[in-house]
């Protein structure tokens, strides 16, 4: 149990359930993790705010949230918000949205804790009922120069993303990055920023290194902590970039506590 002193956790797919749920028994099994001493950790897409508002019980196990692909790091008994990238160039992504005309999509980001979208109001009420959204405040492509954003994610309803794929492989800036943790979309945010630099921004502060932290995630934005960490557990779910990089994998799926049982199974040989 020594060996590692950190444990972080993708949400959706990894710690959620497909209704965007954490069950009883992750629940328990982290408290248990908690209760070894070991500094838990949340490394989401989403922003903490969400989190914080929609799942108490399990931010209150955390210690840290690495926020928005690690754009911002939250120490979480300091209440201290560090933030560990460069905005996204809103003149840049205009041209390149722009690339995308051809299919129905939609964007979104938030800025100082609100939230704004651009693009096809079909998409903008998919992308709301998927993420549980209640609110979005819709701006002009031409006013989004005037926001600063650090992450904007590029939602679709295709049943088939073939062509979106190729559009976005095709005309995405270098300097950007584009991941997805579902299939309906982009997360795009500076190419130099992901989970990872995130939670080494935090540990950093605390002593620790990657070679001390167990992962778990499922996505394509989590590939960056899953290879660097010590200890990288892909879900038995996880696309199959991430279960290549992977140390480890867990034995059931995320809808049926698959990290509760890895965590019983693996620290406390259950």
């Amino acid at each position: 149990m020594n060996r590692y002193k950190v444990a972080v956790f993708d949400l959706d797919g990894t710690l959620f359930n497909n209704q965007s749920q954490v069950s009883p028994k992750n629940l328990h099994a982290l408290k248990r993790l908690k209760e070894t001493g070991m500094l838990l950790g949340i490394a989401s897409g989403r922003d903490y705010a969400h989190i914080a508002s929609n799942y108490q019980k399990l931010a209150s196990l955390m210690d840290f949230v690495v926020e928005e692909n690690g754009t911002h790091f939250i120490d979480l008994h300091t209440n201290k918000e560090t933030l560990t990238s460069e905005p996204v160039d809103s003149n840049q992504f205009v041209h390149f949205y722009q690339k995308l005309s051809t299919i129905p999509t939609a964007a979104f980001f938030n800025e100082a804790g609100k939230p704004y979208g651009i693009g096809d109001q079909a998409v903008l009420d998919f992308f709301m009922a998927e993420a549980h959204a209640t609110e979005v405040n819709k701006i002009s492509l031409s006013q989004l120069p005037q926001h600063v954003f650090h992450k904007i994610v590029v939602a679709h309803y295709l049943k088939d993303s073939t062509q979106l794929n190729q559009l976005v492989s095709h005309y995405l800036p270098h300097n950007l990055s584009a991941t997805k943790s579902v299939n309906f979309l982009f997360e795009i945010q500076d190419a130099k920023t992901t989970k990872s630099s995130g939670i080494q921004a935090y540990i950093k502060t605390q002593g620790i290194n990657m070679r001390e932290v167990v992962a778990f995630g499922d996505g394509d934005n989590d590939l960056s902590m899953i290879k660097d960490a010590g200890l990288g557990v892909a879900m038995k779910n996880a696309m199959k970039d991430v279960k290549n990089v992977a140390d480890m994998m867990t034995e059931e799926e995320a809808n049926d506590d698959g990290v509760a049982k890895f965590i019983e199974k693996y620290f406390f040989h259950a």
